[in-house]
């Protein structure tokens, strides 16, 4: 083990030193000592602090460098040892220096290298600089050689291709140009890819292709929907459209809605006008809705013939039966207002002998029947 002579002083338990507070409030550490006596303690805690720092010093210089470090007044010796200890100390503590741990790097002004381990001095950086600023897009452009520059597509990975043959293979075609295809792609990162077509009001057809569905969409120049065709991913088969004076021919026209109600239009546009056979799903019935005159009729669950006529009721009942409160003989007998008069007995053997049946008018709506008047 390397021996350390520099050695610490007064580092006993109850040393004769000033105390911490008294030496700092001490105005000879500002000053120095005057002419005169100074006393023991004093000069113990000035000589304490500067040996304890000298001696940590040595001591590392000994640790690191595995030499002795004397008393011997050989200052030179003792500063070349702490560079020593010093330099080897940071290279066995702080790495060289990457792209991604800060450490200990060397620095380089060639201009030409690809090394990722150096960093660039400004010099290197000036000549970077000062180089881009002489170089103009008219000198690049000199030094194509034109006779390699294609007029034409093709797969070439060495070859450029010209500003005329871009505009004229890649560019956005006229609508009434011919675009020949055998296929066209068009690719999206995400869920939806679509492809608008704009006629010349304004208004589009919109083909777009969603998580679960595809759309035709037609709308407006303002950007209305005027029509819309869904296409559902989970179904095979043949979507034809005809226009309204063709005849559809099918033994079953299915109409399904996944969520909502199920709803055909007749007439209509939109929804505006015309009639409505919906099915509505939250209570579960069949109805015809006239948009125009705001009309409906509602087809209960029940089994049977339905007919409707001018002079025909329907979804009417009378409801339970209701005992009125007697009365005599001369009246008056009457039941409650939306009530039908049923029953009415006569007991001779009384003055009150009249007793009174009624029972209330129900009509059936939204799936129950509802009582207009009276008692059930």
């Amino acid at each position: 083990m390397a021996k350390n002579e520099i050695l610490p002083f007064a580092i006993a338990d109850g040393a004769n030193v000033l105390p911490a507070e008294e030496y700092q409030k001490l105005p000879a550490r500002n000053n120095g000592f005057s002419a005169g006596v100074a006393r023991s303690q004093e000069l113990n805690k000035v000589w304490r602090q500067s040996s304890m720092i000298a001696h940590v010093i040595a001591q590392f210089i000994a640790e690191t460098n595995n030499s002795d470090v004397l008393d011997d007044g050989n200052v030179d010796k003792l500063k070349a040892g702490l560079i020593s200890a010093l330099s080897k100390n940071v290279n066995n503590t702080v790495p060289a220096a990457t792209k991604t741990v800060a450490g200990i790097t060397k620095l380089s002004s060639a201009t030409n290298s690809d090394d990722e381990t150096q960093a660039a001095t400004p010099k290197a950086v000036k000549i970077a600089y000062d180089l881009a600023k002489t170089v103009s897009i008219d000198e690049i452009n000199k030094k194509f050689d034109k006779a390699s520059v294609l007029q034409t597509t093709g797969d070439a990975t060495d070859k450029v291709i010209s500003q005329k043959a871009c505009d004229e293979f890649y560019a956005k075609k006229d609508s009434w140009e011919k675009f020949t295809a055998g296929q066209i792609n068009i690719k999206s990162s995400g869920n939806y890819s679509s492809l608008i077509l704009i006629k010349g009001s304004g208004d589009t057809l919109l083909l777009e292709t969603s998580p679960n569905d595809a759309y035709f969409v037609y709308r407006d120049a303002e950007g209305k929907n005027k029509g819309v065709i869904t296409i559902p991913s989970n179904k095979n088969g043949t979507l034809a459209l005809t226009s309204s004076t063709d005849t559809f021919k099918a033994g079953r026209l299915n109409i399904e809605s996944a969520t909502g109600d199920t709803i055909f239009n007749l007439g209509g546009t939109n929804g505006s006008s015309g009639s409505e056979i919906s099915y509505v799903r939250s209570s579960k019935r069949t109805q015809v809705h006239d948009i125009n005159s705001k009309t409906t009729v509602v087809f209960p669950q029940k089994s049977g013939e339905l007919a409707l006529s001018s002079d025909f009721i329907s979804n009417i009942r009378r409801g339970a039966k209701v005992k009125s409160p007697d009365t005599s003989e001369w009246g008056p007998n009457e039941c409650p207002s939306g009530c039908v008069l049923t029953q009415v007995v006569h007991k001779g053997n009384t003055e009150w002998g009249v007793n009174n049946w009624y029972r209330p008018l129900q009509i059936f709506i939204n799936g129950k029947w509802k009582t207009l008047a009276g008692d059930v």
